[in-house]
């Protein structure tokens, strides 16, 4: 019967303290992860400089070298980003440059809002 009293009064006293700390239960999370940040960060006056007709050492002085090149297809560079704050995406962005055989961009693409400086 001690027993059943003593856990009675420590969950009382758990429950309190849980009520009285002003945590969200359903939005909680832990409170020390890390903010990933994956891809190339590209500002919006990088972006403003490449147009079609520029060749790859052009748009490589401007914004630099691809993270990701597909293997099969040298023609197409990808530049992605992506900013996650508590497992959640906070910040995307892609920008695709399509280039012809002779190595000059005649295709550019672009989805999300890029950083202003």
């Amino acid at each position: 019967m001690k027993t059943f009293f003593y856990y009675s009064i420590y969950i009382f006293v758990i429950l309190n303290i849980f009520s009285c700390s002003g945590i969200n239960f359903t939005q909680w999370h832990f409170p020390y992860t890390m903010e990933v940040e994956q891809g190339k960060y590209l500002t919006q006056d990088q972006i403003n400089q490449i147009h079609v007709g520029m060749n790859k050492n052009q748009i490589n002085y401007i914004v630099g070298q691809p993270l990701t090149q597909f293997i099969f297809n040298q023609q197409r560079w990808d530049f992605l980003y992506q900013d996650y704050k508590n497992g959640k995406l906070i910040k995307s962005y892609t920008f695709t440059i399509l280039f012809d055989k002779n190595n000059v961009a005649y295709n550019i693409s672009q989805t999300g809002k890029f950083f202003e400086k």
